[in-house]
C-alpha cells in the first residue's frame, strides 16, 4: 500500500510539472484568455478610400475617408470625422489624438506591451463602465495598435463603439467607429480601411496653415454633439458578468 501511494504521488507531481511547461499563450477558459493574441486584418478586400484630407494634427497625420462617405466641418474636438450618411451622424468614424506619455511608436516589437497598457488603463478608469469585447492587438497593413469595443447610449438607444488605438511620433491616436447596436459589423471594414490608409510624419512648424480649422463646404451641416456620447451606466468593466466581455473582436 505504501509503495502504491508513493507512485501515485510521483505521478501527480510529474503531471503538475508537465502542465506548467505546456505551450504558452494557448486557448484558455478564463476571461481575456484570447484577448492578447495578435489579429491580422486582411487588406485585399477592404473598401476603397476617397481623397485624402489636408494633413491634420500640425501635419503629423494624413488620413482619407471611406469612399462616398461625407466629411463634415472640422472641429477642435477631433482631427477628422466621417459620416456614411450626411443626414444622420451614425454610423460615423472620427479620430482624436493626445500626447503619449509612455510610448513613442507602436511597433511589431512593443505591440503586445502597448495592448497590455491599454487594457490596464481601461480597467483602472472609473469611466469605463463596460467593455463588450476586450483589448486585442491588431495589425492592418502598416497600422499596428489595439482594437476593443465599448457600449454607449445616445437618445436612450444603445450604441456600439469600436476603438482602434495606436501611437506614432509620440501622439496617441484613437479611431472610433460609432453605430447603432447590431449594425457596427457592417462598417468595421471601413474603420480598418481608414486605419490602413493613415500616413504619419513629423509635425510641421508651429503656425503652419495645415493646422488651421477648415470651414464648412458645400453647405454641409452636421451635429457636433455626437462625439459627446456618454458611457452606458450598467454592466461590468470587461472582466465581469457579461458573457462576451472579453471575447475576441469579430
Amino acid at each position: 500500500m505504501q509503495r502504491t501511494t508513493c507512485v501515485g504521488a510521483m505521478l501527480i507531481l510529474v503531471g503538475g510539472f508537465a502542465g506548467c511547461d505546456g505551450p504558452k499563450g494557448g486557448t484558455g477558459s478564463g476571461p481575456g484568455a484570447e484577448s492578447l493574441k495578435v489579429r491580422s486584418i486582411p487588406t485585399a478586400e477592404l473598401p476603397e478610400l476617397g481623397s485624402a484630407m489636408a494633413p491634420v494634427d500640425e501635419g503629423r497625420l494624413e488620413v482619407a475617408p471611406p469612399a462616398d462617405w461625407h466629411v463634415p466641418p472640422r472641429s477642435p474636438r477631433w482631427l477628422a470625422r466621417f459620416q456614411a450618411d450626411l443626414g444622420s451622424p451614425y454610423p460615423m468614424i472620427f479620430i482624436t489624438a493626445d500626447d503619449s506619455e509612455t510610448t513613442f511608436h507602436v511597433t511589431r516589437d512593443n505591440l503586445d506591451e502597448f495592448a497590455a497598457q491599454v487594457r490596464k488603463e481601461l480597467r483602472a478608469d472609473p469611466d469605463t463602465k463596460r467593455l463588450a469585447a476586450g483589448v486585442q492587438p491588431v495589425v492592418v497593413d502598416k497600422f499596428r495598435g489595439t482594437l476593443y469595443r465599448r457600449w454607449g447610449k445616445s437618445g436612450g438607444r444603445v450604441m456600439e463603439r469600436w476603438m482602434l488605438e495606436t501611437v506614432a511620433n509620440g501622439r496617441r491616436y484613437t479611431l472610433e467607429l460609432r453605430s447603432r447596436e447590431g449594425l457596427a459589423e457592417e462598417y468595421l471594414p471601413q474603420l480598418y480601411a481608414v486605419a490602413a490608409g493613415m500616413k504619419f510624419s513629423k509635425p510641421q512648424e508651429a503656425g503652419s496653415a495645415l493646422s488651421a480649422v477648415e470651414e464648412p463646404s458645400d453647405g454641409e451641416t452636421t451635429s457636433e454633439e455626437a462625439p459627446e456620447l456618454p458611457e452606458d451606466d450598467g454592466g461590468d468593466d470587461g472582466d465581469g458578468g457579461d458573457a462576451d466581455a472579453d471575447a475576441p473582436a469579430p
